[in-house]
């Protein structure tokens, strides 16, 4: 697996991962425009401090795991649509073993045609 560990450009708008670390569908991400980075100290991970974008001013910094493009229309859909497929499993697995048949459970959990 090859990662890249390089962060974005001052000035850049990008999505911020609120928690850090890994990263599970779902999660909280926030615009943000980046105001610098610190690249220069081998002492630390290169870090980029940031600003939000939609949300009250604070300034911020993360590593670049915690940073993402912006994702487009498609990618936005993708993942919802995935969402929604982990939510009609659990459904269907938690009605199983509840001894409600998967249709009914996916009826009761609000899926209709």
């Amino acid at each position: 697996m090859n990662i890249d560990w390089s962060l974005p450009q001052v000035g850049t708008v990008c999505e911020y991962h609120k928690l850090g670390g890994v990263v599970s569908a779902g999660a909280e991400w926030i615009r943000v425009k980046i105001i610098a980075t610190i690249t220069d100290d081998n002492r630390i991970s290169p870090v980029a401090v940031f600003i939000p974008c939609d949300a009250a001013p604070y300034v911020g910094q993360g590593t670049a795991d915690t940073f993402r493009p912006i994702r487009t229309p498609e990618q936005i859909a993708a993942e919802e649509r995935w969402l929604v497929l982990e939510d009609i499993q659990r459904v269907c697995v938690d009605g199983e073993n509840n001894g409600i048949p998967y249709h009914e459970a996916l009826y009761d959990a609000g899926y209709r045609k």
